[in-house]
């Protein structure tokens, strides 16, 4: 799914001040129907929204498109694979709240300008999600080092993805009971 998704799953916790607590409710707020909802397709909905959809495809893109510059003394990644990296690894919270904030001017309310606002469960999640997207991808900067497995990134990946959608309600119920 994508950020935006995410960002929906923080919106509706804002709204109802309670928020999505379980699996079957993360997968609503994410606009699935409940009629439609089986407890797998709800398990499956929640991890499919911990995915960084807009970065995730926005950093492959660029990748292909940028030409390596190697800084002419390693033989790991080039410079331009870790220059992007890091770019997307910053820009991830940023979208994440850019996102945010446009649902919370889209409903008539100001941005979340303080940080105590902010939905940080899922801005957290969206960065990991990216790095652990990033690394599993072919051509990623991770491949200069010697501990680095393609097949164990991917692995991590998989795994990873279900976990963050899976302790998501975890999460968000921790969040609100320390308001």
């Amino acid at each position: 799914m994508s950020i935006s998704s995410m960002m929906d799953v923080a919106w509706e916790r804002h709204v109802r001040e309670r928020g999505p607590r379980s699996q079957r409710e993360i997968a609503q707020a994410t606009g699935e129907k409940p009629e439609a909802q089986s407890a797998i397709t709800s398990a499956l909905e929640t991890i499919m929204t911990y995915i960084p959809g807009e970065i995730v495809t926005t950093y492959v893109a660029v990748v292909a498109v940028l030409p390596p510059v190697t800084d002419g003394v390693s033989t790991g990644a080039s410079v331009t694979a870790w220059v992007v990296f890091f770019v997307f690894l910053a820009l991830t919270p940023i979208v994440s709240w850019l996102i945010y904030a446009a649902k919370a001017v889209n409903a008539n309310e100001p941005p979340p300008w303080a940080i105590a606002n902010w939905p940080k469960w899922e801005m957290t999640a969206a960065t990991v999600a990216y790095v652990i997207w990033a690394a599993a991808l072919p051509d990623n900067p991770f491949n200069g080092f010697a501990w680095y497995s393609a097949g164990v990134a991917r692995i991590i990946l998989l795994v990873c993805s279900m976990m963050l959608g899976l302790i998501a309600p975890i999460f968000t119920q921790t969040s609100l009971k320390a308001r």
